[in-house]
Protein backbone atom coordinates (compact mmCIF):
# COMPACT_ATOMS: atom_id res chain seq x y z
CA UNK A 1 0.00 0.00 0.00
CA UNK A 2 1.29 3.47 -0.95
CA UNK A 3 1.74 6.02 1.80
CA UNK A 4 0.02 9.33 1.16
CA UNK A 5 2.16 12.44 1.31
CA UNK A 6 2.25 13.96 4.73
CA UNK A 7 0.75 17.40 5.22
CA UNK A 8 4.17 18.82 6.05
CA UNK A 9 5.70 17.36 2.86
CA UNK A 10 2.91 18.89 0.78
CA UNK A 11 3.33 22.24 2.55
CA UNK A 12 7.10 22.18 1.95
CA UNK A 13 6.57 21.43 -1.75
CA UNK A 14 4.07 24.29 -2.00
CA UNK A 15 6.46 26.71 -0.27
CA UNK A 16 9.33 25.71 -2.58
CA UNK A 17 7.18 26.16 -5.69
CA UNK A 18 5.86 29.51 -4.47
CA UNK A 19 9.37 30.71 -3.61
CA UNK A 20 10.64 29.74 -7.04
CA UNK A 21 7.88 31.67 -8.80
CA UNK A 22 8.40 34.75 -6.60
CA UNK A 23 12.15 34.66 -7.23
CA UNK A 24 11.53 34.31 -10.95
CA UNK A 25 9.04 37.20 -10.99
CA UNK A 26 11.32 39.41 -8.89
CA UNK A 27 14.32 39.36 -11.23
CA UNK A 28 12.75 42.26 -13.13
CA UNK A 29 10.43 45.17 -12.58
CA UNK A 30 7.73 46.66 -14.79
CA UNK A 31 7.23 50.38 -14.33
CA UNK A 32 5.46 53.33 -15.87
CA UNK A 33 7.61 56.46 -15.91
CA UNK A 34 6.02 59.87 -16.39
CA UNK A 35 7.75 63.18 -16.95
CA UNK A 36 5.48 65.99 -15.77
CA UNK A 37 5.91 69.71 -16.40
CA UNK A 38 4.94 71.69 -13.28
CA UNK A 39 4.51 75.44 -13.61
CA UNK A 40 2.72 78.50 -12.28
CA UNK A 41 2.22 79.86 -15.82
CA UNK A 42 -0.94 77.76 -16.40
CA UNK A 43 -3.56 76.18 -14.15
CA UNK A 44 -5.01 72.73 -13.61
CA UNK A 45 -4.15 69.12 -14.15
CA UNK A 46 -4.19 68.07 -17.76
CA UNK A 47 -5.41 64.70 -19.02
CA UNK A 48 -4.86 61.63 -16.83
CA UNK A 49 -3.03 63.71 -14.22
CA UNK A 50 -6.43 64.71 -12.83
CA UNK A 51 -6.64 61.20 -11.34
CA UNK A 52 -3.58 61.83 -9.16
CA UNK A 53 -4.18 65.49 -8.37
CA UNK A 54 -4.35 64.93 -4.60
CA UNK A 55 -1.09 62.95 -4.55
CA UNK A 56 0.78 65.61 -6.50
CA UNK A 57 -0.69 68.61 -4.62
CA UNK A 58 0.28 66.96 -1.33
CA UNK A 59 3.97 67.19 -2.32
CA UNK A 60 4.29 70.07 -4.79
CA UNK A 61 2.97 73.60 -4.91
CA UNK A 62 2.49 74.59 -8.54
CA UNK A 63 -0.72 75.78 -10.20
CA UNK A 64 -0.46 73.66 -13.34
CA UNK A 65 0.73 70.17 -14.31
CA UNK A 66 1.13 68.78 -17.84
CA UNK A 67 2.27 65.30 -18.88
CA UNK A 68 5.13 65.67 -21.36
CA UNK A 69 6.30 62.08 -21.71
CA UNK A 70 5.29 58.60 -20.54
CA UNK A 71 6.65 55.13 -21.10
CA UNK A 72 6.04 51.65 -19.73
CA UNK A 73 9.14 49.48 -19.47
CA UNK A 74 10.33 46.19 -18.07
CA UNK A 75 13.84 46.31 -16.61
CA UNK A 76 15.91 43.39 -15.32
CA UNK A 77 17.55 43.92 -11.92
CA UNK A 78 21.04 45.29 -12.44
CA UNK A 79 20.16 46.63 -15.92
CA UNK A 80 18.99 50.06 -17.08
CA UNK A 81 15.93 51.45 -18.81
CA UNK A 82 15.60 54.95 -20.19
CA UNK A 83 12.99 57.52 -21.13
CA UNK A 84 13.86 60.36 -23.48
CA UNK A 85 12.37 63.69 -22.49
CA UNK A 86 12.52 67.18 -24.05
CA UNK A 87 15.68 69.33 -24.09
CA UNK A 88 17.90 66.34 -24.96
CA UNK A 89 17.44 64.89 -21.49
CA UNK A 90 17.19 61.26 -20.47
CA UNK A 91 15.71 59.60 -17.38
CA UNK A 92 17.62 56.41 -16.58
CA UNK A 93 16.21 53.84 -14.13
CA UNK A 94 18.15 50.93 -12.68
CA UNK A 95 16.51 48.48 -10.24
CA UNK A 96 19.01 47.02 -7.81
CA UNK A 97 17.03 44.36 -5.96
CA UNK A 98 14.60 43.99 -3.08
CA UNK A 99 14.79 45.42 0.42
CA UNK A 100 11.91 44.88 2.86
CA UNK A 101 9.74 43.68 -0.06
CA UNK A 102 10.29 46.95 -1.92
CA UNK A 103 12.32 47.48 -5.07
CA UNK A 104 15.46 49.55 -4.62
CA UNK A 105 15.64 51.84 -7.64
CA UNK A 106 18.31 54.27 -8.80
CA UNK A 107 17.13 57.21 -10.91
CA UNK A 108 19.40 59.44 -12.95
CA UNK A 109 18.49 62.45 -15.12
CA UNK A 110 21.15 63.47 -17.61
CA UNK A 111 21.44 66.20 -20.24
CA UNK A 112 24.10 65.35 -22.80
CA UNK A 113 27.09 64.50 -20.55
CA UNK A 114 25.85 66.44 -17.52
CA UNK A 115 24.23 64.74 -14.53
CA UNK A 116 21.23 66.82 -13.40
CA UNK A 117 19.81 64.53 -10.72
CA UNK A 118 20.65 61.22 -9.12
CA UNK A 119 18.68 59.57 -6.34
CA UNK A 120 17.87 56.15 -4.94
CA UNK A 121 14.47 55.19 -3.55
CA UNK A 122 12.40 52.14 -2.60
CA UNK A 123 9.22 51.42 -4.52
CA UNK A 124 6.40 49.29 -3.12
CA UNK A 125 4.39 46.86 -5.22
CA UNK A 126 1.75 48.88 -7.12
CA UNK A 127 3.26 52.00 -5.53
CA UNK A 128 4.07 55.37 -7.09
CA UNK A 129 6.75 57.85 -6.11
CA UNK A 130 6.88 61.48 -7.26
CA UNK A 131 10.31 63.09 -7.47
CA UNK A 132 11.00 66.78 -7.95
CA UNK A 133 13.52 66.96 -10.74
CA UNK A 134 15.54 69.66 -12.45
CA UNK A 135 14.23 73.01 -13.68
CA UNK A 136 12.21 72.87 -16.88
CA UNK A 137 11.11 75.95 -18.81
CA UNK A 138 9.60 78.32 -16.20
CA UNK A 139 8.92 75.53 -13.69
CA UNK A 140 10.11 72.11 -12.72
CA UNK A 141 10.25 68.62 -14.14
CA UNK A 142 8.48 66.10 -11.91
CA UNK A 143 9.12 62.39 -12.36
CA UNK A 144 6.53 59.78 -11.41
CA UNK A 145 7.57 56.12 -11.23
CA UNK A 146 4.86 53.47 -10.72
CA UNK A 147 5.59 49.79 -10.11
CA UNK A 148 3.00 47.77 -12.08
CA UNK A 149 4.48 44.26 -11.89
Amino acid sequence: MKKPFSASALMLAFILLASASVAQAQDKVRVVVKAIYASNSFEGFEGDLKKVEDDIRFQFNYRGYRLISQQEMTIDFGKQGGLEIPDNRLIVLSPGGLLDEKIVMNLLVVEKDKKLLETTFRLANKGTIYIGGPRYKDGMLLIAVTNIL
